[in-house]
């Protein structure tokens, strides 16, 4: 998925992006508004949650997918870092499910289950250290989850994951003790 939001892209100062593919992350990015008209800075309809945190200001945002374009919250000469999930991938970070998010746009302090998650992300100083930081705190999200609560598809996407992240060169018995799980688990859920 390497889809953007053209008028996010083409109303900023800068846009950056970093194509991701993992642990149903499709990218990150980075922008400032500069155009005056951002207030009503439209959204294409792309079937993907955007987490979107307003670097210099007090909000952060889970924005659904759309079915038509729409306005977002945005306003002009604020920088936002964000990333957007693979289509159909409901952030773990957000409570409830997917089609809550459709069309919707809610304050990540409503919704979030990491309460400080914004001031995290916020306190970081540039675009590499915001993603790299996510990528590490999704991904022990994702794997610290317990069976009951987690999905099979967010388990075997962190372990695959992890086997990525090591070229192949790991044991069951090191993904057993990394992931938490039983190897009878494991064995199961790849079945």
């Amino acid at each position: 998925m390497y889809s953007i939001q053209p008028d996010w892209t083409l109303s900023s100062d800068y846009y950056k992006k970093r194509v991701v593919n993992r642990l149903g992350i499709a990218h990150f990015y980075e922008f400032r508004i500069n155009n005056l008209n951002a207030a009503s800075l439209p959204s294409v309809p792309d079937d993907c949650v955007d987490v979107v945190f307003d670097l210099g200001g007090e909000s952060a945002m889970a924005a659904g997918t759309v079915f038509e374009r729409g306005v977002t919250w945005m306003v002009t000469g604020h920088t936002y870092f964000g990333m957007r999930f693979l289509p159909g991938v409901k952030p773990v970070i957000l409570q409830g499910n997917f089609r809550e998010y459709d069309y919707n746009q809610i304050d990540l302090s409503l919704c979030s289950t990491d309460r400080f998650i914004q001031e995290k992300i916020c306190e970081l100083h540039d675009f590499n250290e915001r993603c790299n930081f996510f990528m590490d705190y999704y991904q022990s999200m994702l794997v610290g989850k317990s069976p009951d609560t987690t999905t099979v598809q967010d388990t075997v996407r962190a372990i695959l994951s992890g086997i990525s992240d090591r070229k192949g060169i790991v044991t069951i018995d090191e993904i057993v003790q990394k992931s938490g799980y039983s190897s009878r688990y494991i064995e199961k859920i790849f079945k």
